[in-house]
């Protein structure tokens, strides 16, 4: 491990003190610590890039696999629901990450910038997630940006220069070209992100792919083609997983009942709710959280 890796392990190392996430100084990032091997779980895998600094991850997409090994990133521009792994860590040897937080306006000023001086892919990339090497101009921002975090008044203000410049780096690197087709301004994917979006920002809401094609400008079988492209499923099967997903968060972390928990999503039917959980996570609402809460107190 060279110099610039062992500086930014201390960093993190220091500063991920509690287990989970550590929110910085710095809006929109995040230290990750995971002292225990994390098995194969169906959560939201955020939209953001994750730099791995220590140990290793597994994202699971449908049939696409994603592994991540140190001084690798990953970068997804928007949610999706995966299946996500550690494969081992431990309290001597912790999984340790960086997360930062997509900032769509941002990356879209740049790719409107790159845009002028760098000419687009000729072929528009299929990825949902991206995994790419953390090089030494994409290792330098980041050591810059981890120091910040010992000294709040500093990072309030530069933090997010430095976050631009490690976004500049991801956009003009070896992902750049797939990452910028999601984010430029009036493409395909990027009217597919803003739809995704509005998907996840209320999951309630029954959805209308005809309503939310129109909404993006595009035929019914283009939009339908876009969005399975992006997300590698239909607008209804991302919505249901969501759901689950939130639903599942909800009685886990919020001591919602599974009724509740249903209707807080979308469900109308309680038993429909039970017979889809049941499916995507293989026991029914109530014995489900009985286990995961067991988990929890065993660690």
């Amino acid at each position: 491990m060279n110099s610039p890796q062992k500086m930014l392990l201390s960093l993190v190392s220091q500063f991920a003190i509690n287990e989970g996430f550590n929110p910085t100084p710095v809006q929109g990032v995040s230290c990750i610590k995971i002292s225990v091997p994390y098995k194969p779980t169906k959560s939201v895998w955020r939209s953001c890039v994750a730099i791995v600094i220590q140990g290793a991850k597994k994202v699971v997409l449908e049939n696409h696999v994603y592994n991540a090994g140190p001084f690798h990133y990953t970068a997804s521009p928007i949610d999706l629901p995966t299946i996500s792994s550690i494969p081992e860590a431990s309290v001597e040897k912790p999984f340790l990450a960086l997360l930062i937080d997509f900032d769509s306006v941002l990356l879209s000023k740049l790719t409107a910038e790159l845009d002028k001086v760098s000419p687009e892919s000729p072929e528009p990339s299929s990825k949902m997630i991206f995994v790419g090497v953390v090089d030494k101009k994409m290792i330098g921002s980041t050591i810059r940006l981890a120091e910040l975090f010992e000294r709040p008044n500093d990072a309030h203000i530069l933090g997010k220069f430095l976050v631009q410049e490690l976004f500049y780096y991801l956009l003009i690197g070896e992902n750049g070209h797939g990452v910028r087709n999601f984010v430029r301004s009036g493409s395909d994917m990027q009217k597919v992100a803003r739809v995704i979006y509005k998907i996840k920002e209320d999951l309630s809401e029954k959805i209308n792919v005809t309503e939310l094609a129109r909404a993006s400008n595009m035929s019914r079988s283009r939009f339908f083609q876009h969005f399975k492209k992006a997300s590698s499923m239909s607008p209804i099967q991302y919505q249901k997983r969501l759901r689950l997903i939130e639903a599942r968060r909800l009685m886990t972390e919020v001591n919602e009942t599974a009724e509740r928990a249903a209707y807080n999503v979308g469900y109308n039917s309680v038993s429909q709710f039970s017979r889809e959980y049941s499916r995507m996570f293989g026991n029914p609402p109530i014995k489900d959280v009985i286990k995961l809460k067991k988990l929890k107190a065993d660690l």
